[in-house]
């Protein structure tokens, strides 16, 4: 596969819910009738909403034409192919039973309170997907270092309450978990440069306010 010719992003994807009205039954007054009704309505306008923001990754090719749909239905960021193309690191959360429903109700109030996500690889073709941290608190940022044998990323694993992120390094296999930076501000987005000989990130260092970021570069030594 060209790597250059394909751009994996998250995006909305179709599902589909048959929702039916409660059938009022004898005895039932009016106003529970409306009441029921009002519920099941709401409950078609959730599912309606996650049918429009449930995601999956999806490869286009560079005209904008959808190739193909990967994955199972979640909340996906910042998916990047391997350097030889045959892989996607992504991060990601897989809601089930009451996390599913918690999160189609957000949904509905155009809402999405922060998870638990954790770093996942995928082939390129959608298979073989696995989670390879474990660590709670928020991942993201995932991307290849330069020999595609470790993954960098973001994390605020030791203080999941906090602003306080930091660069990690580790495995595929999800071992060998090393910190790269100990600032005690955000530092994250990293990216490596086309050499692989330096190393880019945001970080709020030297930020006047909470929420400015600027560009910092590094000389990489693997």
């Amino acid at each position: 596969m060209q790597k250059s010719a394909w751009i994996a992003t998250a995006m909305a994807a179709v599902s589909t819910a048959l929702l039916l009205a409660p059938i009022p039954s004898r005895g039932q007054s009016a106003d529970d009738a409306k009441k029921a009704r009002g519920k099941a309505a709401k409950a078609k306008r959730i599912a309606e909403n996650f049918r429009q923001n449930a995601r999956t990754l999806t490869i286009f090719d560079r005209q904008g034409k959808v190739v193909t749909i990967l994955g199972e239905r979640g909340m996906f960021n910042v998916p990047f192919f391997s350097p030889d193309g045959s892989h996607i690191v992504y991060r990601a959360w897989h809601p089930r039973d009451t996390a599913l429903a918690n999160y189609r109700e957000l949904l509905n109030q155009r809402l999405v309170r922060p998870n638990r996500m954790e770093i996942w690889i995928m082939d390129a073709d959608g298979s073989n997907q696995h989670q390879i941290t474990n660590l709670g608190g928020a991942n993201f940022a995932p991307y290849y270092t330069p020999d595609g044998k470790r993954i960098i990323f973001s994390s605020n694993y030791k203080n999941p309450r906090s602003r306080n992120f930091d660069l990690y390094l580790v495995n595929l296999d999800g071992t060998g978990l090393e910190q790269v930076t100990t600032h005690p501000e955000f530092d994250g987005f990293p990216m490596f440069s086309p050499d692989g000989k330096q190393l880019v990130w945001a970080a709020n260092r030297s930020g006047a306010s909470v929420g400015e970021l600027n560009i910092y570069i590094a000389d990489w030594t693997p």
